[in-house]
């Protein structure tokens, strides 16, 4: 799993092949970094994505309420 940068305002995070609640740490800590403020917008690349279960929506769905509460929303 990997961040990139597009500009000020833009993250890509490319997902792994195999997407588990083992991957959600990882995730957090390649978030974490929003808190500053940049960037605003946060995309999530799945195009490599082959094993996506229900332990991998459910940090999803953490991540998503994470940012609600973190992140200002536009």
């Amino acid at each position: 799993m990997n961040r990139t940068d597009l500009d000020r305002k833009t993250a890509v995070i490319t997902l792994d092949k195999v997407f588990t609640s083992a991957s959600g740490e990882e995730l957090f800590s390649l978030t974490r970094a929003l808190n500053s403020g940049l960037p605003k917008t946060l995309v999530l690349d799945f195009s490599g994505v082959e094993l996506l279960d229900n332990t991998g929506i459910s940090v999803l769905i953490k991540l998503h309420a994470y940012g609600r509460r973190t992140w200002v929303m536009a």
